[in-house]
């Protein structure tokens, strides 16, 4: 690998081989780690790792039930339309992989999270306006792989993952 080089513009999202479109807006993938730092003898500083959030942040602007749920995970199928059950949320992580356009058929560039959520902490919001309708989602990566013998596990990998589990 020479360089790096990011894709910008637009891009496909899957989730669980479902695609997530139109775009109404950005997307925006995170990955924040915390460290506490510990000073030890002769004042050098150590970092410990405490904790990881991998986030997916976008906006479509097709509002189905199914995008519904995504936004909301209490939201449950009900014969007529959709019911709340904040205390029934899916756990069961999916795949999303986030294809930059720019990099067309190449899979250099992507970004695939391994097991993410539609995240349970964000409030379910319908706007009645004149713009056009979007449904806001984020998505929270859980830990699922091991790459070369690693006690801890990944949450994403960056780069063309089907080659890899073939």
């Amino acid at each position: 690998m020479d360089k790096i080089r990011l894709p910008i513009g637009l891009c496909q999202v899957t989730y669980d081989g479902v695609s997530l479109s139109p775009l109404a807006e950005k997307v925006v993938f995170e990955a924040i780690p915390k460290y506490q730092e510990l000073k030890g003898g002769q004042m050098q500083t150590f970092y410990l790792f405490e904790d990881y959030k991998v986030m997916l942040t976008m906006s479509i602007s097709n509002e189905t039930y199914e995008t519904m749920k995504l936004s909301n995970p209490g939201l449950q199928d009900h014969e007529h339309g959709l019911y709340d059950n904040p205390a029934k949320i899916e756990r069961d992580g999916k795949q999303i992989t986030i294809h930059p356009y720019d990099a067309g058929e190449s899979k250099e560039y992507d970004i695939t999270i391994f097991s993410a959520i539609p995240d349970p902490n964000i409030p379910f919001k319908k706007t009645y306006d004149k713009r056009q309708d979007k449904v806001r989602l984020r998505f929270i990566g859980q830990p699922s792989k091991s790459f070369d013998d690693n006690k801890l596990k990944s949450y994403y990998f960056i780069g063309d993952y089907e080659k890899v589990v073939e």
